[in-house]
């Protein structure tokens, strides 16, 4: 993986990272269109994905729409929550010694 500092530069790196658009007085975000577009595709998959079979992306993606997001939205966030998840993992490989050390007898 590339060094990336935070989350936040893998997600511009990936092109998740929101940028702000403003139309009239309302304040929206966009994806950036720059980035990495074969991850930027995959993220989409795994989110349109999950939005098809998982309850708990439906039920997220619903709460959002519910909070005023359109459709598109509502996907961006999933899609920016996805590529958080996708950093952790990518952090947690490069470095398994920073793993908390669970005894056996606590994770039965």
């Amino acid at each position: 993986m590339a060094s990336t500092k935070s989350k936040s530069a893998y997600a511009r790196h990936n092109g998740i990272a929101p940028l702000p658009v403003w139309s009239g007085n309302r304040e929206r975000h966009r994806l950036s269109r720059m980035g990495n577009r074969q991850l930027n595709v995959a993220l989409h998959r795994i989110a349109i994905t999950q939005a098809h079979y998982l309850p708990e992306a439906r039920d997220y993606l619903q709460r959002r729409r519910q909070a005023g997001d359109t459709s598109t939205e509502s996907i961006r966030v999933l899609k920016r929550r996805l590529s958080d998840v996708v950093y952790r993992a990518l952090r947690r490989d490069a470095n398994p010694a920073e793993e908390p050390q669970i005894p056996l007898a606590a994770a039965a």
